[in-house]
């Protein structure tokens, strides 16, 4: 059982490698094997290819998500903000038109939109949940790859989270917190 913080982080490291060399290795020596017609060439092909794959996705995974401490695809967090609801609303659509989001739906509670496909994402869902109780504005924030087979983001869903929680001031500290 991990010890420490650090533990369980090299741990998820060591998970995310292990499902990226099985689902990577696998396919491509399945893949591989039934084009050669040689089972054994599949084998040691797609063993070498899912250590490459693991090797290098792994490693820039830890690069981008260093600072990030998670390396879940699903990013959330909720904000509580003295903003109105259409304040908070006009702060996030500026934040999301900064983003190259494209706005899907918008309505008084709701904002749904699609991010850009770059070099490290085919692109993620962006929503935001706007809620009024006891007359404070809390925010609930979640960004998603748009494929959900997506094994790494590479911290691109905590960016874009990050990125909306800083476009709503002023806000509580303790409820901003990603989760």
């Amino acid at each position: 059982m991990p010890s420490t913080y650090a533990d369980t982080q090299d741990m998820r490291y060591v998970w995310l490698a292990a499902r990226i060399f099985v689902l990577g290795g696998v396919l491509f020596g399945l893949i591989f094997g039934s084009v050669r017609h040689d089972v054994s060439v599949g084998v040691i092909g797609g063993v070498v290819f899912g250590l490459v794959m693991a090797t290098v996705l792994t490693a820039t995974s830890a690069a981008r998500t260093r600072s990030d401490a998670t390396l879940r695809t699903r990013q959330a967090a909720d904000v509580v903000t003295e903003l109105s609801v259409d304040e908070a609303r006009a702060h996030l659509l500026g934040a999301l038109q900064t983003m190259r989001a494209k706005i899907g739906q918008v309505d008084q509670w709701h904002i749904r939109a699609r991010t850009r496909a770059s070099w490290v994402s085919w692109g993620e869902i962006v929503t935001a949940q706007l809620s009024a109780p006891d007359g404070a504005v809390v925010v609930h924030l979640t960004s998603r790859p748009c494929v959900r087979t997506a094994i790494t983001d590479y911290g691109k869903n905590a960016e874009n989270v990050r990125r909306l929680v800083a476009a709503l001031p002023p806000q509580r500290p303790s409820q901003a917190e990603m989760r």
